[in-house]
């Protein structure tokens, strides 16, 4: 099986999928400062072997992806703009102040508190990678561990205690209401009446708060609220990319014929999944706090030792048994919690339960529907 890594670039025509939403027509997305309706991704393929399941892996180089400081992501902007030329044609983009939030966040990425956002949740890419002394003891853990077993809830609660993000004050809570109504209100408003450019409003705001309070000392509840805010956009990101995968698939599936399991393993890896409560419709829970099992250093590390892909392949090749999600859960866990051993991640957070949660998860990846 070889091993090389190619470079397959892909072009997805929004006019081509039946998919897209149409409540306003595709014309609208070549309106003034639209998004248009072609988009361009660099994507990453090799061949891989998840223990039984050997498969096409694709994925996007991470370099660049978050708008780091002297790193370039072809793929960022455009992820963005794919995400905002969905929300015009389903119409959300007008009045759904959720989605105009999260399109706002996204675009204020490249501007936000990178170290910042980690104190809210911890994700940092450290310059050398898991070495293979650290790999192997990881896979170590695992093998002794791979029959155990974690819920959704107990993993959501965990990965909450290990990585974040953590409750707040009543007064970071105020002030958060505060900022976030100075950031959002003009900007919110000036999309719902249909300005394009509506974002920028925001955008400024930011980077006043930037120069008057980020860049000097002092200021700590404002700060805390900008990490907040700056770990807020993101998750409004991985939103962006999660949608932006699910066409992505839909595109390879009709180039390269993938199969069930390929397409299983590539939403397991990439969706934002979100457990719904059995409550109400609206107490919705992002398994992961917001973030893609294959964007989080620990996904990088556990995809690499031979007991994760292991579990992984499993997984996919019996998707109805819960005990395989749970194993995943379990071994996904494991190496968050090396992960955060590693990189000496050792604040004490809490997080408010969340209940009644799903326990199969591949039952909550949905059709390409924007998700708030």
């Amino acid at each position: 099986m070889s091993t090389s890594i190619e470079t397959i670039e892909v072009e997805i025509d929004l006019s081509k999928f039946p998919e897209v939403p149409r409540n306003n027509p595709l014309a609208i997305t070549e309106r003034r400062n639209g998004p248009g309706n072609v988009f361009r991704f660099s994507l990453k393929r090799k061949q891989s072997m998840l223990g039984k399941l050997e498969l096409n892996q694709w994925w996007m180089d991470k370099r660049g992806l978050y708008g780091e400081r002297n790193k370039v992501s072809v793929n960022r902007e455009e992820i963005i703009k794919f995400f905002w030329a969905l929300c015009l044609c389903q119409g959300s983009a007008f009045d759904d102040q959720a989605v105009q939030e999260s399109y706002i966040l996204a675009r204020l990425l490249q501007h936000s508190r990178s170290n910042g956002s980690r104190r809210v949740f911890a994700d940092a890419s450290m310059e050398n990678s898991c070495s293979p002394a650290e790999l192997n003891e990881l896979n170590q853990l695992l093998i002794s561990v791979k029959n155990d077993k974690m819920s959704p809830f107990d993993f959501y609660r965990n990965t909450a205690n290990l990585l974040g993000p953590p409750e707040h004050t009543e007064e970071e809570n105020d002030r958060y209401q505060e900022m976030v109504s100075e950031l959002m209100q003009s900007a919110c408003s000036a999309l719902t009446n249909r300005d394009l450019l509506g974002y920028q409003e925001a955008e400024e705001q930011w980077i006043q708060y930037m120069k008057t309070i980020g860049r000097r000392r002092g200021n700590q509840l404002e700060k805390s609220v900008l990490d907040v805010l700056s770990y807020e956009a993101r998750s409004a990101f991985h939103r962006c990319y999660s949608q932006v995968w699910q066409y992505i698939l839909l595109h390879l599936s009709r180039l390269f014929n993938l199969s069930d399991n390929s397409v299983l393993f590539h939403q397991l890896w990439h969706l934002d999944i979100i457990m719904p409560s059995n409550e109400t419709d609206k107490a919705n829970f992002h398994l992961f706090h917001g973030h893609i099992f294959g964007l989080h250093p620990a996904g990088s590390d556990f995809i690499r030792t031979p007991t994760g892909q292991e579990i992984i392949g499993d997984i996919i090749l019996n998707p109805e048994e819960d005990d395989y999600h749970r194993r995943f859960l379990n071994g996904y866990y494991l190496a968050c919690y090396k992960y955060a051993d590693r990189h000496q991640v050792s604040r004490e957070l809490r997080r408010q339960s969340a209940q009644n949660m799903a326990d199969n998860f591949f039952t909550t990846i949905q059709s390409p529907e924007l998700e708030n």
